[in-house]
């Protein structure tokens, strides 16, 4: 039996962009696509660390059906990208993590940037978020990110979460 070919992340986004012109429904729409994905595997894969959930390559982390933030913005960030937004990464933190990551979308209708978190409902960003840094590659701010995982432990005991 001949296994069915997947198709690649960019091809979603084409199919997302035929029918969305909206941001906001393009994000929400790759949103449901990412999760939907997720959903339909027998298991999804969870990263091991920030390291892994930033620095996977998108396709390999829609194909495990990773849902993590890093994940999420790698996918997402891509497709948007594809589709010829302008898209920042932004590396922060989140009332329940030390290690959160969301993306802002440059929306040319009203010539500002609007962020989303699509591991949020609806895709919104709380208020609770606090943003530490904003990029275009998280390679531009490895050293951040890293420095952030290795004190991981220390963050997590002084704001008293748990793992």
């Amino acid at each position: 039996m001949e296994e069915k070919k997947s198709e690649s992340i960019c091809e979603l986004a084409d199919k997302i962009g035929e029918k969305y012109k909206d941001i906001k429904d393009v994000v929400l729409a790759i949103q449901k696509v990412i999760l939907d994905n997720a959903g339909s595997l027998p298991e999804k894969y969870k990263p091991k660390s920030i390291m892994e959930s930033r620095f996977i390559p998108a396709e390999e982390a829609y194909k495990k059906g990773m849902t993590s933030c890093g994940a999420m913005v790698n996918i997402s960030s891509e497709m948007l990208r594809h589709l010829g937004y302008k898209v920042k990464l932004i590396h922060g933190e989140s009332k329940d993590s030390v290690d959160h990551a969301w993306i802002s979308v440059f929306d040319s209708e009203s010539d500002s940037w609007i962020e989303y978190d699509l591991t949020k409902k609806d895709a919104v960003v709380l208020t609770t978020n606090t943003k530490k840094m904003e990029t275009d590659s998280w390679e531009e701010i490895r050293d951040q990110i890293m420095r952030d995982h290795e004190t991981l432990e220390e963050r997590r005991r002084k704001r008293g979460l748990k793992d």
